[in-house]
Order: structure tokens, then sequence, then C-alpha cells
């Protein structure tokens, strides 16, 4: 029955397989292997912790792996091989492409659109995968993300072989995050790029502000740049501008500039004004301003009529917005801002702006704590199944024979099996954090539904940490939540922490210090969760209302704490205690 059907019928049946059934389905005959041996309907591939993401125009596939990720080879290489039309590829995780050839990275010829964490730029030993990933000719847009789970780190740093690698000659969106740039090496991408590059983001990059002649100039060399975010360390809105700068930067020669964001340090009216009269060009439509003390807003309330053109204040928050063909999963921040204090050169003046960074004193001086920030967090992330957004891939063997004649392919050992995702939701992500705890909260439309790490919030034990967790549903009503489902996923509060979460849901009492750190990061993510939703999806009034409703019972159910745990020095038992030595 199967050969009486055209090629174009039985490919549109299969676009509604699983992987289980498509391997299956192309091992019938030799006919159907050459027509379904490559998949190219998958359009997006995510390659995150857990395992991957496949998905194309009208289905989302999941593929769960539970085996550590140096064991990832036998499971992406395949799916890689089989899926040569992908055009968007995302990569949560460094290590997980450590083991893989780099032959089948060549092989995605249709990739215009790559997300990279930042820590690929950590060690040289990553350089021929950046050369592999760099390669791809037909790139368009270009994201250097931060993991949600790690710190910035001063190590991370694009030099200017890496630019020199890129094959592409069209890349018109590039981001850059969680790692630092040098005055030359962006002097070498706006001259690469200079016709094409149309969206520049630095605000979560550093930028050594020695450089700024240099990066502005750069900068206006661009013909076609119309968005534009400003990294902290190259330019902040301060009061010390004025005795820091003796000829400020310009942009005047960006006539195509439609939209401009920059960090305020230290509100100062006449020093928004001069950005906008003698450092923007007129063509600047919309200003985007991130200022932690909203002091800026108040004070030149009454002169944003004047203004040519629209200025928006936001707050520097750390956001997770997922795109669709991650399903949920994503562990890349979407935006970040890398703000001061930054260490200064002690030989230089006293008058500095507080946001001023020396880069070769960051290199000379970083401590070793900073480089091994990216492994303080836990590697393992407890992630239980959900019956409609995770499934379990398992492992089986087929083997196929004609007769005496062998097939004249081969099939895996171990098959994936996924299910099929057909249905897009409207949801937002977002995380909070507590020392070294991190919670993962994924908010979307449902009917109240709220669980951590698998369990509904109902059933945690002992009562006083529940009532501790519910504090946001508390103060909005369940009424708010009532329409929205959560799925949070906490790790890191050390190994301690992590197992007294655990006993916490056996019933067991324990009064540790690490508990709390996880309870403060899962209620920060609850609240954060449905003022994003509400901000996304509802409206702006309802999401003020629910900000001023949080803010004014605790303020950390929206703003993470900055305090941490001060590192061990050498010489000494701790951060301040030393060794005595008596010579009696």
């Amino acid at each position: 029955m199967l050969d009486q059907l055209s090629d174009d019928v039985i490919w549109r049946l299969f676009r509604y397989l699983d992987i289980k059934s498509r391997i299956r389905l192309a091992a019938v005959n030799v006919a159907f292997y050459r027509l379904l041996s490559k998949w190219e309907d998958v359009l997006c591939c995510s390659i995150h912790g857990n395992g991957v993401t496949l998905s194309g125009e009208s289905f989302i596939i999941e593929v769960d792996h539970q085996h550590s990720i140096n064991q990832y080879k036998s499971v992406l290489e395949p799916l890689l091989k089989r899926c040569p039309m992908i055009r968007k590829l995302a990569i949560h995780d460094e290590r997980i492409l450590r083991n893989v050839n780099k032959n089948v990275l060549d092989g995605l010829v249709n990739i215009d659109e790559l997300h990279i964490c930042s820590n690929f730029f950590t060690k040289s030993q990553y350089d021929p995968l950046i050369e592999s990933l760099f390669s791809f000719s037909k790139l368009y847009v270009l994201h250097i993300q931060q993991r949600y789970n790690e710190d910035k780190c001063h190590w991370n740093i694009v030099h200017e072989r890496h630019v020199k690698q890129f094959a592409s000659t069209s890349l018109g969106d590039i981001k850059l995050q969680g790692v630092v740039i040098t005055g030359s090496v962006l002097k070498l991408l706006c001259l690469k790029y200079q016709k094409t590059l149309e969206k520049l983001c630095l605000m979560g990059a550093l930028v050594p502000s020695q450089d700024a002649s240099i990066c502005f100039q750069a900068i206006n060399s661009l013909d076609r740049l119309s968005y534009l975010t400003l990294a902290p360390s190259l330019y902040s809105i301060s009061t010390t501008n004025k005795a820091f700068f003796k000829s400020y930067p310009s942009l005047k020669n960006s006539k195509t500039l439609k939209l401009v964001a920059a960090y305020v340090s230290r509100p100062d009216v006449s020093q928004l004004k001069l950005l906008l009269q003698q450092i923007f060009p007129v063509s600047v439509e919309q200003l985007i301003l991130y200022d932690e003390s909203y002091r800026s807003a108040y004070q030149i309330e009454q002169e944003l009529k004047k203004f040519k053109c629209k200025v928006q204040f936001c707050r520097d928050d750390d956001i997770i917005i997922d795109n669709y063909w991650m399903n949920g999963k994503s562990e890349l921040i979407t935006h970040t801002l890398w703000k001061p204090p930054y260490k200064t050169n002690i030989s230089l003046p006293a008058m500095l702006p507080e946001w001023y960074c020396i880069l070769s004193e960051l290199m000379e001086t970083a401590l070793m704590s900073e480089y091994s920030c990216r492994s303080s967090s836990s590697t393992h992330t407890a992630r239980n199944i959900s019956q409609l957004d995770e499934c379990i891939c398992m492992n089986h063997s087929a083997s196929y024979s004609d007769g005496n004649q062998a097939a004249p392919y081969s099939l895996q050992d171990k098959m994936l099996e996924a299910l099929a995702i057909m249905v897009i939701t409207q949801s937002v992500q977002v995380f909070g954090r507590k020392k070294t705890a991190t919670a993962v909260a994924y908010c979307k439309k449902g009917r109240g539904l709220i669980k951590v790490n698998g369990r509904p919030l109902e059933h945690i034990q002992p009562e006083i940490l529940r009532i501790k967790l519910q504090e946001p549903l508390l103060i909005l009503g369940k009424e708010r939540y009532q329409d929205v489902d959560i799925r949070v996923r906490v790790n890191g509060g050390g190994h301690v922490a992590q197992v007294i979460f655990i006993l916490i849901f056996l019933k067991f009492v324990a009064c540790e210090a690490e508990k709390i750190d996880i309870i403060y990061a899962i209620r920060q993510a609850l609240a954060k969760a449905i003022v994003a939703y509400y901000q996304k999806f509802v409206d702006e009034q309802s999401k003020k209302e629910l900000k001023e409703q949080l803010v004014s019972y605790d303020r950390n159910l929206l703003v993470a704490d900055p305090r941490r745990r001060e590192p061990k020095k050498f010489g000494g038992p701790g951060a301040r205690a030393r060794y005595q030595k008596s010579y009696r």
C-alpha cells in the first residue's frame, strides 16, 4: 500500500512522526531509506544540558538525555547528520560539543542564526570548535550569551583571531554578553561588517573605558546600524563624566541609528541632555535608560515632552525570554548588564567615574575564584518529567535484511524516542537567585498548577517553609495565578543545600542555613514569573500593580541579593583569618 503513495504524500505523513517512528519507517525498504533518511523538515535545534529540542514550522520534538555530558556524542552526531536543513542552532553548554566530530558541524551549511554560551571563550581548547561554529557561510544572527547559573567572568575574552574566523559576509545582528572585548577587536568586527551590521548589543559585555574613542569611531563607520546598546564600562551617564572626558565621544555620523540603550550610573540631567544633543545623532527615535534608582525619571519628568526622541526607563534585571523553538528550556540569559564596580588601576588619577575599568588590571589581578566561578554552581540540575512538556528517550535496536544481501545503510544500535509537541503556548521564563542557589521558573498559560522540581507546591513540608514559598501567592491572591502554570527547577546552594531540599519533601525537619537560600530563590522566581507574564501578555498597568504590591512587602521578591560569601585566601583557613607564627 505504501508503494502506491507518492513521495510527497509520504513526506507529509512523515512530518507528524516522532523519532522512533521515523527511524522505523525509514528501515522498511531501500526506497524509503533514500527518501526519509534525512529529516529536511527540522529547521531549529537547541542543545541543552538535559537533551535536544528539534522543531519545524508546526511541531516540536524533545529528545531527553539522562546521561552525562561526556556521553552526548552518541546522541548528537546521528541527530545532526539527519538534519542538514537546520537554520537556527543554540548551544547552551560548551562541554556538550567537546567530543563531537568536527565534520558533523561542517555539514550544517544552512545555519543563519547561532546562539552560544560565553564560556566557549574561556579556554583555548575550544578554539577548533569556535572555528567550526564561525565557519557557517550563511550566518546572519550571532548571540554570545551568559548562562543563567553562572557569573560573569573576566577570562571570557574574544580575541582578534576569533573575528578573523568568521566565514559569513552578511552578519546583521550581533549580541555580546558575558565576554570581554577590546577596542581593536570591535574595530575589526565593525570593519568586516561595515555594510551589513544593523544591530549591535554590547550591554552585557565588558569593554575597556580607555578604548572609548576607538570603539565609537568603529561604531560610526557602520553604514546600516539602527539598534545599539552601549556597555556600562564604555559609557555611562554619571556626574563624574565632565571631569573624566576631555572630549566627549560622538555618534553623529551614524545617520541610520534609531534606538539606543545606555546605563545610568549616577543620575544627572545635564549629562542626559548632553548625551542627546552632542553624542547621539538627530535620527535617534527611542532612548532606553537602565536606571536602578529611577531618580532620572523623576528629575526629567517635566522635560520629557521637550525631548524629540521617546525616553523609556527600565530596570536592569537579568531576563530569559524563551524562543518558541527552545520549548521553555533555554539556559541562556536574553538580557543582562555587566555593571560596576570594576577594578581600577591605583596609578591613575583619583577623579575617575565609578564605571571606569582597566582591562590589563583585570587580566593581571583577577582572582582564581573568578576563573572557577563557572564550576561553582552544581552541574546536576534536578529536572523531573512533566507529562505535557517532557518525555523520556528509550533505547531500541533494529536491523534490516533483504535475503542474503545486507542493507545499503546502517541504523544506530540505540534508537531515540520522543514525543512531538504540537502546541505552542504563551510562556515566559525567569529566574531567582540567592547566593549560589538558582531557581528557574517557566510560566505559561494554564489552570493554576505550580510545581517545584516536579512536586506540587502544596506537598512541601514543613508547613512553615511552605508558607514562606507561598508568600507571592498570599500577597497577590490566588486569582492572579489561576490562569497560569508555573514549573520551577532549582539547583545550586551547595551539596548540603540540595540534600536538605530533598529532605523537605520527605518531611524531615532540619534547620540549616543553606536551606534558606533555595527557599528565597524559589519565592523570587515565582514572583518574577507572574510579573513577567503580565507584562508580556496582559497589560502594563496590571504589571505595575503587581510590582508595587510585591516591592511594598519585600523588595527581595523581585531584586536579587548581591551579597556573597567572601572567598578564602591563601595563608589562612578562611577569608580573613591568618595562620599565626610564633618565633619563641
